[in-house]
């Protein structure tokens, strides 16, 4: 029910009057849509060019080049970034379009450095790929049009004000307002190119045209009222009547006549709700939106609907003092959560070929996966509404980063006034969606500057540190919270730096959020998971080699071996080969054979990344958070993420699924006692029995443990606990594993099946018997059941060169308990035994 409307108009920026007619239509020309053709700036042969994209795609689709991606094409490609690209289309319009009174172009987003010609004549230089430009044109348009929009390469101008400025930065990148994972990362190629990489527009109008209608949603403490504030951007020559409606569901909100002056402004409407239908994460309730129709009408003819999509929630970010620091606690409606998820990077090396069903995908992997939040981690790229929009009606939440990261940035007025209007674009589009729960400013800067030795590596003099750490503060205390609290003002939380505090600072487990990179940069063995646990753990990870498939999509069949030239070219870490083969050593074994060393490498980062994930399900409500990194990639190539760049899932992911389910249970192994906790994320209560079996690799039960226990909500607490000696006094550790079985009325709820050693310790039969397989074709796939007379661990299910996903994977196999697993296939092969791959520790062993 609405209660209350309020109408306020105010101008925020001021366009000079066009002529007038009495025609209201908006006529719309996609010019993106036109035949675009490119060249090298200095030489005159053009080619066909796709747009939106991006130069690189536009000389591999010519053939001018390789695909960048494969072999070690990236180092042959590098010229493309050292020189000027033009790009340019013809159009011609007709007298209607040209006798509009006003006629403006719209560029979404232009990669990075852009002059823009119309007719020969400069319209527009951008600077910013993350901005948006709108252009009045008319007195340039005629009958026959070129448009032409020139790129100079982002490296030209790093490197030209490297040469000039009086300061230094630790990263020249940071230069310019361009996605700095795209001059390379530790799991990115450098391939830093230009292009038009957004929609343009011809926009043709009389007297009115709106742009976009913006809405953000205000919820009161106790959530039982909502303010949905409706900010139309329009442009008007004239001062003229203007109807607005709003519906929902066909039922009109609000109906107004409301009269527009001249010059480019913002039409605010003001609606109450009562007792709104909250959104809830999709773990927590249902992620309900409200379906808005806002219609505009100039003198009785429409010139604007759209609808918007809204969720009403409030999200809370509690710190309160305790015994050790401080809490780190989210809280959507009231209700505390533990956040589960990862740090989700671009899709693509070349956004502009990302599709919406490629967004789906993902976010829907995510859902699927049990994970209620993503970090879009700020080295990137904002996403677009498409993405918002579907983790709105799928309930996952954003961790939203602005675009700074691992950088210091410049102190001089245009570029901090470039910053500036970025942010406010920035947090006007993205503020309506119920998903963005936490804006944070930046990525490791804080940390950098205070942990890395930037001062001295550059190195800085007093002054110059004074200057550089002044600067960071007007950005990130100053420019984003003024800009948040302006535009925004919803009450989402914003937290300056992620991580708060450097992970070799004690400090850094005791309050705000923590990266902890002890494991992977500092060597530390995957047990200290077990000891260093912060308060939020927004960053931690371990590498894996990608499917054999991904592989092979892009190395030579020649170069398919450990440290090969292509593989090198796919691993953008100094160390990283280095590092998996060192932790395989530790704890598994190493295969000489390669198919089973890309296995060994991704049950090993799954083994590794379970421990971190477990300890910090086990801590809360002291930890209550764990975004682990990385979720994706945005080419081919080994990292840490756990799904790989064509969407297919390493182990982890599907490690990850079961971690982060509902109610789970999980052992732990500390200070040579064993102990099975019960996790539970559900917000009611609820008293279960546990059964707990020690059994033999054969399948003899040695040993048998019961209770009952009682499931708080957001809980988790011990309740079972057994001292190693006790259990070695069973038998040979090295030949037993350990079941818990959890029941709701003699119901199985969920069971946790573990190994009782390290992989490397355990001792498997010789000869190990092979795995058993069955197959029942269905509509859609494939139902494979496995069984084997001897307990199998690590057990991990690929294709050979079909697509395929399991309803299972990365699990063991008890003895004499068929497992059954659903394989969705889009196409059946004659021979499923072929296809199929199943591999497994003790057959591997058995090779080495």
């Amino acid at each position: 029910m609405i209660n209350k409307i309020i109408l306020l108009v105010f101008s925020v920026f001021f366009i000079s009057a066009c002529k007038t007619s009495n025609k209201q239509r908006v006529e719309v020309l996609d010019l993106s849509a036109g035949n675009w053709c490119f060249s090298e700036l200095s030489k005159k042969e053009f080619f066909p060019a796709e747009v939106p994209g991006n130069v690189f795609l536009d000389l591999v689709k010519n053939k001018i080049i390789g695909d960048p991606f494969y072999g070690s094409n990236e180092d042959s490609v590098q010229w493309v970034t050292q020189k000027k690209w033009v790009y340019k289309t013809e159009f011609e319009l007709d007298k209607v379009f040209l006798n509009k009174s006003n006629i403006d172009i719209d560029f979404d987003g232009l990669d990075t450095y852009a002059e823009v010609y119309l007719n020969d004549s400069l319209i527009l230089s951008s600077q910013n790929m993350y901005r948006e430009y709108h252009c009045p044109c008319k007195n340039l348009l005629q009958e026959k049009n070129i448009l032409k929009v020139i790129f100079t390469p982002a490296n030209f101008i790093n490197d030209s004000k490297v040469a000039k400025a009086d300061y230094k930065l630790p990263d020249k990148r940071g230069h310019s307002r361009k996605a700095p994972y795209q001059f390379g990362w530790d799991w990115a190629p450098n391939l830093p190119g230009v292009g038009i990489n957004k929609p343009i527009k011809l926009i043709a109008y009389d007297k009115c045209y709106i742009k976009n209608v913006y809405s953000k949603v205000c919820v009161s403490e106790d959530c039982s009222t909502a303010k949905i504030i409706f900010s139309t951007k329009l442009f008007s020559s004239d001062t003229l009547p203007l109807d607005l409606q709003i519906k929902v569901k066909d039922s009109i909100w609000f109906q107004k006549k409301i009269f527009i002056g001249k010059g480019s402004k913002y039409e605010v409407v003001y609606l109450t709700l009562n007792k709104p239908k909250l959104w809830w994460p999709h773990d927590m309730g249902e992620s309900y939106l409200y379906d808005f129709d806002i219609i505009c009408k100039v003198e009785g003819t429409e010139i604007y609907n759209s609808k918007q999509r809204l969720g009403v929630r409030r999200v809370d970010l509690i710190q309160n003092e305790d015994s050790v620091g401080k809490s780190f606690t989210l809280a959507v409606n009231n209700k505390p959560f533990f956040a589960k998820g990862a740090n989700y990077v671009p899709m693509d090396q070349f956004p502009s070929r990302v599709k919406k069903s490629d967004h789906r995908r993902i976010l829907t992997d995510v859902a699927k996966s049990n994970m209620n939040m993503l970090r879009v981690w700020g080295g990137g790229i904002y996403e677009n509404d498409n993405f918002y929009g579907l983790c709105d009606s799928l309930g996952i939440m954003i961790w939203q980063d602005f675009m700074f990261a691992c950088n210091m940035y410049p102190n001089d007025n245009k570029f901090l006034e470039e910053v500036n209007k970025e942010i406010r674009e920035q947090i006007i589009k993205l503020n309506k969606y119920a998903s963005i729960v936490l804006w944070c400013g930046n990525n490791e800067i804080d940390e950098g500057w205070h942990n890395w030795g930037w001062q001295k590596s550059i190195p800085y003099s007093s002054v110059d540190s004074t200057l550089a750490w002044d600067n960071y503060k007007r950005i990130f205390n100053q420019i984003i919270p003024v800009n948040l609290n302006f535009f925004d003002g919803t009450g989402r939380p914003y937290w300056p730096s992620s991580p708060s505090i450097g992970w070799g600072h004690e400090e850094s487990r005791k309050r705000g959020d923590a990266h902890y990179w002890g494991v992977w940069w500092g060597e530390e063995p995957f047990e200290v998971y077990q000891k260093k646990v912060g308060r939020f753990m927004t960053e931690y990870g371990f590498q894996a080699y990608p499917d054999c498939k991904t592989i092979e999509s892009v190395v030579p069949s020649n170069d398919r071996f450990v440290g090969s030239k292509s593989l090198k070219s796919h691993q953008k870490h100094p160390r990283g080969c280095e590092l998996i083969h060192k932790y395989m050593e530790r704890d598994f074994w190493v295969p000489a054979n390669f198919d089973d060393y890309i296995y060994m490498s991704q049950i090993l980062q799954a083994y590794g990344i379970s421990q971190a994930l477990e300890s910090h399900r086990r801590k809360m409500p002291y930890c209550m958070g764990s975004l682990y990194w990385q979720l994706n990639d945005c080419w081919p190539v080994i990292s840490w993420s756990s799904i790989d760049y064509y969407g297919r899932w390493k182990p982890l992911q599907y490690r990850v699924k079961e971690i982060f389910s509902p109610i789970f249970l999980s052992l732990e192994k500390f200070n040579d006692k064993y102990s099975y906790y019960l996790i539970n994320d559900k917000l009611k209560g609820d008293t279960l029995d546990y059964r707990v079996a020690l059994c033999s690799f054969d399948g003899k039960l040695v040993k048998e443990w019961g209770g009952n226990c009682i499931a708080k909500p957001n809980f988790s607490k011990a309740i079972w606990q057994i001292q190693k000696s006790e259990l070695t006094s069973f038998g040979n550790l090295a030949q037993m594993y350990i079941k818990c079985e959890l029941f709701k009325e003699n119901k199985l709820l969920t069971e946790e099946k573990n190994i009782l050693l390290k992989p490397n310790k355990l001792e498997f039969s010789s000869p190990f018997p092979k795995i058993k397989l069955s197959f029942t074709v269905k509509d859609n796939g494939v139902d494979l059941v496995l069984e084997n007379a001897n307990y199998t661990p690590f057990i991990v299910l690929s294709t050979k060169s079909l697509e395929a996903h399991f309803s299972e994977n990365y699990f063991s196999l008890e003895p004499n308990h068929p497992k059954r697993i659903f394989i969705k296939m889009d196409s059946i092969p004659i021979s499923l035994e072929k296809e199929i791959i199943v591999k497994s520790l003790p057959e591997i062993k058995k090779t080495i």
